[in-house]
């Protein structure tokens, strides 16, 4: 042997023998001591419809197939207040979980969630943060949207009477950065003048026109409005957009639920989430992009984390 190889072979034998100390120093924690626990933090959700309830899964996969197994129901005392969680449990299903979820539901049993998912979390090194931009539900990058609007000026007349989710010149593009939405989710506008809400119709996608003309023929193929007629007397609205607060919300899957007996079916969204928001200048001008304020941070969200041990 030549003293190349001595030498690697000493090495080896340190190496062994540190690993054999360590072994002995961490013993293993037999199956019913090893603690394996999820602690989960939220904040921001309604009360759910009386006959509901959310519920938290975890999701992961087996053979290529999407499984889902159920952690805890649970529902909210108080409008938003911070939910604090701490469960134990199963390694097996730890380790394969990429995603948490809650949903609402109202079946006591059921093997999978419904279609009301409300809030997820991808788990990445024992760590996710909960949030309705979550690959598993709407898929962008909330915090860092932007919303942009132009005016439009009605014919012979300096009123400011359309708002259109647009921008560009020779090429137009989304004013909105909503990606397109999923399942029950949608989106809507509204304006708010003098007092009074003016909606604008609900949408799906920033790259198309909203579900509503109601005061008036379009102006572009996406979400915004000309305000020109009343749709009440088929009149002249005569109303100018200056000043106007303007909102975009997300819309969120929402059960429904005569809490009352009267036949009356009363809606009971999970949160509120104005997604852009702000108010048109007292000098705005015709074809002039304007810029909303990004509202995510008054939205609900949460905190997950995975604690595993082993050994003593």
């Amino acid at each position: 042997m030549d003293r190349l190889s001595f030498s690697k072979f000493i090495i080896a034998l340190v190496i062994i023998g540190l690993m054999s100390i360590s072994c002995e120093r961490s013993d293993l924690l037999s199956p019913e001591e090893q603690v394996t626990s999820l602690k989960i933090s939220l904040s921001g959700l309604n009360n759910p419809a009386p006959n509901a309830r959310y519920v938290l899964w975890a999701v992961y996969d087996s053979a290529k197939i999407e499984l889902y197994s159920e952690i805890d129901s649970f529902k909210v005392d108080g409008d938003g207040q911070l939910i604090n969680m701490d469960y134990d449990i199963n390694l097996g299903v730890l380790q394969k979980m990429h995603t948490l979820l809650v949903s609402m539901e109202t079946e006591d049993t059921i093997p999978q969630p419904s279609d009301y998912k409300v809030l997820a979390a991808k788990v990445k090194a024992n760590l996710g943060t909960f949030s309705v931009g979550d690959d598993y539900l709407l898929k962008f990058d909330v915090a860092n949207a932007k919303g942009i609007y132009r005016l439009i000026k009605a014919e012979n007349s300096d009123k400011i009477t359309g708002i259109w989710f647009v921008k560009g010149d020779s090429v137009l593009k989304p004013g909105l950065d909503l990606p397109k939405a999923k399942g029950l989710w949608k989106y809507s506008a509204y304006i708010v003048k003098d007092g009074k809400r003016y909606d604008m119709g609900d949408f799906v996608s920033a790259d198309g026109a909203d579900g509503s003309d109601l005061y008036g023929a379009p102006s572009f193929a996406f979400p915004g409005e000309n305000f020109l007629k009343d749709p009440e007397s088929g009149g002249n609205l005569d109303l100018d957009l200056r000043g106007a607060e303007v909102y975009v919300e997300i819309i969120p899957p929402t059960l429904r639920y005569d809490a009352d007996g009267d036949g009356k079916k009363e809606s009971y969204p999970p949160f509120e989430l104005i997604m852009f928001k702000g108010q048109i200048p007292q000098d705005a001008q015709a074809d002039t992009e304007y810029e909303l304020t990004n509202n995510s941070a008054t939205f609900p969200g949460g905190s997950m984390e995975i604690n595993i041990n082993l050994f003593k």
